[in-house]
């Protein structure tokens, strides 16, 4: 039961330790998104009504679609 623990603190150190590690050579594990269309920003992008179309079209076969909000 304690070797359980201990594998697992193990794992914890070691995820710490190799994200220091990331951060330090400044290696982007998760790259940014940027939300311009057009030349729209993430607020003129909302207020678009063909965007939001589009949107509701390439979604709406897997998704669920609730006011602004998306769930899958």
């Amino acid at each position: 039961m304690k070797f359980k623990y201990l594998i697992v603190g193990f794992g914890f150190l070691a995820g710490y330790v190799a994200n220091d590690i990331i951060h330090s050579i400044e290696i982007p594990v998760v790259t940014e998104a940027h939300a311009d269309v057009a030349g729209m920003d993430y607020y003129d992008l909302r207020r678009d009504r063909d965007f939001k179309r589009a949107v509701w079209y390439v979604i709406s076969g897997n998704c669920y679609v609730d006011n602004d909000y998306v769930y899958c």
